[in-house]
């Protein structure tokens, strides 16, 4: 008379553990989540600081100064023309040219190229507009171009003979664009993609666990 009263008593019991074993998991499901939201924000931090290392490395070098500079009317052309840019250049792909106001060009000896600077040696010039153009590869491969012109109010009293300069054969093309720098998107799918393993593992770490010690 009593065997379904201790049917009742051990179904209860049973449903009271299971229960709580349901309750254990949500418990640790919830500390999990805490502990990847955690892991997430520490990693924003860190490709923050990435994102902000790698700033001064990608920027690309820009003319900060120029003898002459642009826009002056000198009485004789300096001897050596100098460029100044704000980042390291790669000797191997500077170019520089000068053109009068015809738009014939004047040859001009080899530039000399110490990290930012370029000297380019220039000859006797007429009187005259001049332009000196520009073309250079930064340190991170982007290449810049540019012009910088000036004037000569009294000159030599002959202008130069002038001939067309062969053309540079170790220039790389200039595209316009600027090559992407994946290092920063890699690292970030990396880092982003670790936390969420690391996470997922462990949410399913606990289920498992849990639901072994409730069988």
């Amino acid at each position: 008379m009593f065997q379904p009263a201790s049917i009742d008593k051990g179904e209860a019991s049973r449903h009271v553990a299971r229960r709580g074993v349901h309750d254990e998991i949500a418990k640790d499901i919830g500390r999990s989540v805490r502990i990847g939201t955690r892991a997430a924000f520490l990693c924003v931090v860190a490709l923050l600081g990435v994102a902000a290392v790698q700033l001064p490395a990608s920027a690309h070098a820009a003319l900060i100064g120029s003898d002459p500079a642009n826009g002056a009317v000198l009485e004789q052309a300096p001897p050596v023309s100098t460029l100044r840019f704000s980042d390291p250049l790669d000797p191997r792909f500077v170019t520089v040219a000068l053109t009068d106001q015809t738009g014939a060009q004047v040859p001009l000896a080899r530039p000399t190229v110490e990290n930012g600077t370029i000297m380019q040696p220039l000859p006797g010039l007429a009187k005259g507009g001049y332009t000196l153009a520009y073309r250079v590869v930064s340190a991170d491969g982007h290449p810049v171009s540019g012009t910088v012109g000036f004037s000569v109010s009294v000159g030599i009293s002959s202008p130069p003979p002038t001939t067309a300069s062969p053309p540079p054969t170790n220039v790389p093309p200039n595209s316009g664009h600027t090559r992407p720098d994946s290092t920063g998107n890699a690292l970030a799918w990396w880092i982003g993609g670790g936390v969420l393993i690391v996470v997922l593992l462990a949410i399913g770490a606990i289920v498992i666990r849990r639901l072994g010690r409730s069988r």
